[in-house]
């Protein structure tokens, strides 16, 4: 994807956020390795803590990851702005600074959601199968409706079968009243979006929540002419 949006003339960063990733190297030399504490809250869980509550404890730390996140956004947004002002860069007079977008998947695409809340020189969203329980993108207390053009894409997901349902102690009727109330919250959240909110699900054969990435790419080694040629497909009907 970023390779497309380049070809078509687009300048993108790619932001590697400190702490969150594998690994993050400096211009001095320093790396900084993935932060265990900070992805520990999807580990497991201490006895007697229920799901829901499990959830809700997820839900605050993505909160304040994402609030992290944005920063790091805004923050590559005023570097792109320097590069563009500096008469020694390369981009010198070069970048149209009216016309920049963000996108990111899952947490990321829930950070870019936050992003967009509070950086308005950001002119346009996409959030690549990130959108949380309660919406297209977290609700924070008092955060202002996006007046950005903001895109949701999702990848489809099959409804459980009835032996998934009972192995997970879940009804049906449970699971359609959630499903139901996510994709109520959805939308009211798209219609709430000034400039325009936007929902599109990728049904495909082999697309799923990680085709948006490189993994379909790099798990190929294992199977590498099934796997390469479910990518080429999932990417060719993205495309």
């Amino acid at each position: 994807m970023i390779e497309g949006l380049v070809s078509h003339g687009y300048v993108v960063a790619s932001i590697e956020h400190t702490y969150e990733v594998n690994a993050v190297a400096f211009p001095d030399g320093r790396v900084v390795a993935l932060s265990p504490i900070s992805w520990g809250i999807y580990g497991p869980q201490p006895s007697g803590i229920s799901d829901e509550e499990a959830s809700r404890k997820a839900i605050a730390w993505e909160k304040k990851r994402d609030d992290v996140w944005a920063a790091d956004i805004s923050f590559v947004v005023n570097q792109v702005e320097k590069l563009d002002h500096d008469s020694g860069s390369l981009f010198t007079g070069k970048l149209d600074l009216t016309h920049v977008g963000a996108f990111g998947h899952s947490l990321g695409g829930r950070a870019v959601g936050r992003a967009c809340q509070l950086d308005r020189r950001i002119t346009a969203c996409v959030n690549m199968d990130g959108a949380p329980d309660d919406g297209a993108y977290l609700n924070y207390p008092g955060a202002k409706s996006l007046t950005q053009p903001f895109l949701l894409e999702e990848a489809f997901v099959a409804p459980p079968t009835d032996k998934e349902l009972a192995e997970a102690h879940e009804s049906r009727q449970h699971f359609n009243t959630s499903v139901a109330q996510q994709d109520a919250a959805i939308e009211e959240q798209l219609k709430r979006c000034r400039g325009g909110g936007y929902r599109v699900t990728i049904k495909s054969p082999g697309f799923e929540h990680d085709s948006f990435t490189d993994v379909p790419l790099m798990e190929s080694a294992n199977d590498p002419k099934a796997k390469l040629r479910h990518f080429i497909h999932s990417v060719w009907r993205f495309e």
